[in-house]
């Protein structure tokens, strides 16, 4: 009987010697079995992966309503509801005791910080937060809120202690605004992203607005502005996109403050009939420096970009070397002749940034054999 049982329904026939051989027609029906199942499947494959027919219009997945749409409403509308409050405080701000004014102010960052507390919490942890983007955003904009919600409490403290903070001299608004950095530094720490990256920036910028001028002392000098504003501008390019995410904004940033302050000094008109001692020695070394810059950042930037670098350094270089040769040329062959020679630096850079784009893609084929 154990025999018959674990033959199941074919049982095995013996052989003349007395052995079992193995049932043909049983494991060949497998066979055509696993082939159907094969065949069958392939079918299934085939009919989600071929093309839709022509002339038929296959809608795209409506992704607004769990996508970032609610939550930039919701941003504009709090907004909105802020801003109606500022503006019915500031009609009454001044007839208000300072501490009044100094309870507002602090209860309203002690109630964001608290808020962001409560959402990281609440999200596991940090290195939750992280990676969850909608609560990482919520929590990196109420932390960017109270950056100048800190700052005015200090403000009014200070105010109401009797310190002048505007007196020539005084150090007060570098410290200030060294509070302030350090605020949007903890906030792009808390919670990466563009809202805490853009705090740091423009943080950053005022802090080094401030320490720089009292250091170098009148922003006067055109030759200061241009300098300060490269070495400044290049020091953000450098260090700022290792730490702050996202990379191309951080770059963004840093290459739009490069061009924007160079262009000033760059295409300043030298008036040849004012006298030395009122400033154009000084203005004509500045603008120079500024056309030279700007060719030279245009090289570096098409530079990294060839070594796979981003979109922005090859839109950087572009409009860097048109603004710098256009500068040049325009002043010294002329509007004409100036244009004709940034059209052909512009079509240099351009055959350039095809060329590396052009070895990038070789390259990425070359690293990929399945391709």
């Amino acid at each position: 009987m154990s025999d018959d049982t674990s033959s199941g329904r074919n049982p095995t026939p013996p052989t003349p010697d007395g052995s079992t051989a193995p049932d043909v027609a049983r494991l060949q029906a497998e066979v055509e079995e696993l082939r159907a199942e094969a065949a069958r499947l392939r079918a299934q494959v085939a009919a989600l992966t071929a093309p839709p027919p022509a002339g038929e219009v296959v809608a795209a997945p409506d992704t607004k309503r769990r996508g970032a749409l609610p939550e930039i409403i919701g941003y504009i509308g709090a907004a909105f509801i802020v801003g109606a409050g500022l503006t019915l405080a500031s009609q009454t701000w001044a007839l208000w005791p300072k501490p009044v004014q100094l309870g507002v102010v602090t209860l309203g960052a002690i109630a964001l910080y608290v808020t962001a507390l409560i959402v990281t919490t609440t999200a596991g942890g940090l290195q939750s937060l992280r990676d969850h983007a909608a609560r990482r955003r919520l929590v990196g904009v109420l932390l960017a809120v109270a950056i100048p919600l800190v700052v005015s409490a200090l403000v009014v403290a200070l105010e109401w202690a009797g310190v002048d903070i505007d007196t020539e001299g005084t150090y007060w608004p570098i410290g200030l605004a060294s509070i302030a950095l350090v605020a949007a530094a903890i906030a792009a720490w808390w919670a990466p992203g563009a809202v805490p990256t853009l705090s740091v920036a423009a943080t950053g910028l005022i802090w080094l607005w401030l320490v720089t001028s009292r250091i170098l002392g009148s922003w006067e000098q055109p030759l200061v502005i241009a300098t300060v504003s490269a070495v400044c501008a290049v020091g953000w390019l450098i260090i700022a996109p290792r730490f702050l995410p996202p990379r191309v904004l951080t770059e963004a940033l840093g290459v739009t403050a490069f061009i924007g302050l160079q262009l000033v000094n760059a295409f300043t008109t030298l008036d040849s009939s004012l006298p030395d001692d009122s400033g154009q020695q000084q203005l004509m070394w500045a603008t120079w420096f500024s056309r030279i810059a700007l060719l030279i950042f245009a090289l570096v930037a098409v530079a990294i970009f060839a070594r796979g670098g981003s979109w922005v350094w090859a839109a950087g270089g572009v409009i860097a070397a048109g603004a710098g040769a256009l500068s040049i040329a325009g002043q010294t062959l002329g509007m004409v002749a100036g244009l004709f020679v940034a059209g052909v630096i512009l079509l240099a850079v351009s055959g350039a940034i095809l060329i590396a784009r052009a070895r990038r893609r070789d390259e990425s084929v070359t690293s990929d054999p399945a391709r």
